[in-house]
């Protein structure tokens, strides 16, 4: 299955040149959005916030084909 990832911030910047802030992935049916933050290198999701089609996702959410994930890193300060 294919899902499509936004890495929204800080979390986009390493990105070449010239490549848009989403990228495709492919990865197995039944995949679950932790399984995809580990394909991504994030070792700790607690650090992300996750959107999958507008609505909150969690480690143990399964992804659906077609799927549009948005991680946004979580800020501190005030």
């Amino acid at each position: 299955m294919k899902v499509t990832v936004e890495l929204v911030g800080h979390l986009g910047r390493n990105r070449p040149a010239g490549h848009a802030p989403a990228r495709s992935e492919t990865l197995p049916e039944g995949a679950t959005l932790g399984e995809l933050l580990a394909l991504l290198g994030f070792a700790d999701a607690g650090e992300l916030i996750a959107i999958q089609d507008g609505a909150p996702a969690s480690p143990g959410t399964p992804l659906r084909d077609g799927a549009e994930i948005r991680l946004i890193p979580m800020v501190d300060g005030g």
